[in-house]
């Protein structure tokens, strides 16, 4: 199975946000702020999930600036927990210029937001050779399953606006179960392939250990290699029964991640 294109316009019907409108600006010029609006970004730069909660559950709506406050604290929490969601306990920069115009926010372009932060997220990992990635992997998922499930006749996947709500817990059990007992899936592709990598790696120890053995000292070597190729033995009998398991890792799960991307 190929991969599934990620757009902006397919986060925005995933998610239900907007894919079009004014973008938000990469980063904050605090030099360029109001003091009004400079004491709104100083209360948030920094701020972790727990202060965000308090915030949030704490701040009255009583009047129009209370009410003001709320909205920005809450477009700052979810974007902390959900999506521009990162391991840091504190809340990434980008999502600090959400803080002004705070009227016309429902008019800016949150799709494109969100699909940024992923770009730049992957830039990252192949940058650095990981595999893991910050963002909104969710709405990577649901895009994928969405197509994959509805083909891609546009009234079938239209038939559910946003996405996401046909997605219940229900059916991403059922779905989820499908990727784990099919070699088709994304996921199961992600758990092929390490075992293909582990498998390349066993080969080249063995070839090293050949060379080893034409050594005159080499009867460490050979005792080590004997080791190895019980360790390797050990490791493939482990991934046969984790290709035949429920559930797949946390490097399968960032493949997949990385090839829809």
């Amino acid at each position: 199975m190929g991969g599934v294109e990620i757009t902006t316009e397919k986060i925005g019907k995933a998610l239900g946000l907007s894919w079009n409108g004014k973008p938000f600006d990469d980063k904050v010029s605090e030099k360029e702020l109001s003091e009004e609006d400079h004491a709104v970004f100083k209360m948030f730069q920094g701020k972790n999930q727990a202060d965000l909660t308090r915030l949030v559950m704490r701040t009255p709506v009583d009047t129009d600036s209370n009410q003001i406050l709320f909205k920005k604290a809450f477009l700052i929490f979810i974007q902390k927990c959900f999506i521009l969601a990162t391991s840091s306990p504190n809340v990434t920069p980008k999502a600090l210029p959400t803080l002004f115009d705070i009227e016309t926010t429902r008019e800016r372009n949150w799709a494109l937001h969100v699909h940024d932060f992923l770009l730049d997220e992957v830039k990252k990992a192949k940058l650095n050779k990981t595999k893991a990635i910050h963002g909104c992997c969710y709405v990577m998922m649901i895009i994928y399953f969405h197509e994959t499930h509805f083909g891609k006749n546009p009234r079938e996947l239209e038939a559910q606006f946003p996405w996401i709500t046909y997605w219940t817990g229900e059916n991403l059990k059922k779905r989820l179960q499908r990727e784990q007992n099919h070699a088709t899936g994304l996921i199961q592709t992600g758990m092929l392939r390490a075992a293909n990598e582990r498998m390349e790696r066993r080969n080249m120890d063995l070839k090293m250990g050949v060379i080893r053995r034409k050594d005159p000292d080499s009867s460490e070597s050979e005792s080590a290699e004997s080791d190895s190729e019980e360790g390797y033995e050990s490791e493939e009998e482990s991934d046969e029964s984790s290709s035949s398991g429920s559930s797949p890792d946390i490097d399968s799960e960032n493949t997949m991640s990385e090839e829809m991307v």
